[in-house]
């Protein structure tokens, strides 16, 4: 006769099965798909024989969770203690590197402002001191809930590694998707990602994040001071940008997108433009010294209102078209306009392949959270009729809208949250680790290309000056101003950090920010000359649709003028 209950079926492991059971009973996720199908088929076939009666659980603490963690862990005593401890360990591990993979975000060091005092307040399980483990266990080999694609670990060096994974520059939110397929994905890049606890880079690419860095960094300095007071909405603080979009194109290049449509407001807009879109520096000062002629089909709008499309070659040796799509002062009503772009290319020019074009829209934190146009066109990025294949969404994170700061303008716990309606795994990246943001943009290129789907890299930063450069914000902002004015800049972080890596020396580095002096300098001085430039309208001509006759005879309007004046 074939067993019919756990203490027949699994001997002196059924008190593990059993814990299994209950907590499947709770969240069928915290057990895995495995022994959720096997519950779901028992249950089918006769009800399982419980012996929750039969263990004896002391709860060290009743107080109730908050933020959704669970209990504390039950500590077995008595005569059950001493047959049944492995299970009682097993247990506490197994919600511990859950509680981890869930929760851990809010304990991640993301805040470049915080002085390494964590963002929010963690759940009380993502404290090791939770689970109450001995000495002697941590010196001893568990079962590790397949973390890092491993079976067993020692269990300290568990612990270490689950802090390394989810509580360092970057919080990851994945545990609202629901597809299994893309979460055991996810969990594979995500814990398998460093290697003794840094990203594998090569020099090269290390070299070539700071020199992006400098040049995001430079491209500021110099124009703060030649053009002090005029308005530029200055990317300082937030220049790890730089390096990301760069990374974005070289990744998106290997898998054979043919062009990458960016949307953005303002913050940081001209340094993209000459950065990352390769528009020439005398053009810019032009527009600041106000000497350029628009031609007739020009847009005639304001330097950081501007679009911009560039024929770019990656190291790789694929061509790439970009084009940054213009956007007047209505911030994030930009999103469904490089929606529409993208669609239009691929379905005219690529034959509906979701794949050859990459929307790429840059927002800012008050106005993600703030505009309903972003909800409008998260909602519409899944249905047939309108998907682009995924969009990845990069969010300039400045920790204040204005002079609003969050706790004053949003309620939710970040500005992301709306989108976990569209199950969009949401990467919390702190801009002081420009590897680790490397890092993130280098997996939303992935996840995007491999499953279809939004991402969104939360890129916790600050903002150095005021909302337009001529406003002060120490008089609404004085804590947060006067540390911002203690900081050393992002490139100088990283710069500091190789040239103790032996990566560059500090000549090097000085070499760098003399070479874009230079530049600099020759540039302006050919901006001085009154020129006409060419179409600055991004998009102009670029697709292929008969454009329909809209004159109206000068009698009809005469007709409608007459009607609307009587």
């Amino acid at each position: 006769m074939a067993p019919t209950t756990l203490q027949e079926q699994f001997g002196p492991n059924a008190w593990y099965i059993e814990d299994l059971y209950r907590m499947w009973q709770s969240d069928p996720s915290l057990v895995g798909p495995t022994w959720s199908s096997y519950f779901e088929s028992l249950q089918q076939v006769a009800p399982v024989d419980t012996v929750a009666t039969r263990v004896e659980v002391a709860q060290i603490d009743h107080a109730p969770a908050t933020n959704g963690s669970a209990g504390r862990a039950p500590v077995y005593n008595g005569y059950h203690a001493a047959a049944h401890a492995d299970a009682a360990v097993y247990e506490r591990i197994y919600r511990m590197v859950s509680a981890f993979r869930n929760r851990g975000h809010l304990r991640a060091a993301i805040n470049p402002l915080s002085k390494g005092v964590q963002l929010l307040e963690p759940t009380d399980d993502t404290n090791i001191e939770f689970y109450s483990f001995t000495e002697k266990q941590l010196q001893q080999e568990f079962p590790c809930a397949g973390f890092s694609a491993r079976s067993t670990m020692v269990l300290k060096d568990l612990i270490q590694e689950l802090e390394d994974t989810y509580c360092g520059s970057i919080g990851f939110e994945t545990s609202h998707i629901l597809s299994q397929e893309k979460r055991s994905w996810l969990l594979e890049k995500i814990e398998t990602r460093l290697e003794d606890g840094h990203y594998p880079l090569t020099l090269s690419e290390r070299r070539r994040r700071l020199q992006k860095l400098i040049e995001a960094e430079q491209l500021e300095s110099e124009l703060h001071i030649k053009y002090i007071g005029k308005k530029r909405f200055s990317l300082e603080g937030g220049e790890t940008l730089i390096p990301m979009l760069d990374t974005l194109i070289e990744e998106a290049a290997k898998v054979d997108s043919k062009e990458v449509v960016i949307g953005m407001s303002h913050r940081g807009r001209l340094n993209v433009l000459h950065n990352i879109m390769g528009k020439p520096l005398h053009e810019m000062f032009s527009e600041f010294d106000d000497s350029n002629i628009f031609s007739a089909t020009g847009s005639g709008d304001v330097k950081y209102h501007m679009g911009f499309e560039s024929k770019y070659t990656t190291l790789s040796g694929n061509p790439i078209t970009l084009t940054l799509a213009p956007n007047p002062s209505h911030l994030e009503f930009v999103f469904p306009v490089v929606e529409g772009m993208v669609r239009a290319l691929q379905d005219l020019d690529y034959e509906h392949n979701r794949a050859s074009v990459l929307p790429v829209v840059i927002h800012g934190d008050s106005a993600f959270v703030g505009q309903g146009i972003v909800a409008e066109s998260l909602n519409l990025s899944k249905v047939d009729g309108f998907t682009t294949g995924g969009t990845i969404h990069i969010i300039v994170n400045n920790q204040i809208g204005f002079t609003t700061t969050p706790e004053e303008y949003r309620s939710s716990t970040y500005c992301t949250d709306f989108a976990k309606a569209v199950q969009a795994p949401i990467l919390h990246v702190n801009a002081e680790n420009v590897e680790a943001a490397g890092w993130a943009m280098a997996f939303a290129v992935d996840y995007r290309m491999r499953f279809g789907s939004d991402v969104v890299i939360d890129l916790y930063c600050y903002r150095k000056y005021g909302h337009n450069e001529g406003d002060d914000p120490s008089f609404t902002q004085p804590v947060i101003y006067d540390a911002i004015k203690q900081k050393k800049t992002i490139a100088e972080l990283y710069g500091d950090q190789l040239v103790a890596r032996d990566d560059i020396t500090p000549e090097e580095l000085t070499e760098i920010r003399e070479e874009f002096k230079r530049v600099f300098e020759q540039e302006h001085e050919v901006s001085k000359t009154p020129t006409v430039y060419g179409e600055v309208c991004a998009m102009h001509g670029r697709l292929r649709v008969p454009i329909p006759d809209s004159s109206v005879p000068l009698e009809r309007l005469q007709e409608i003028a007459r009607t609307l004046v009587n």
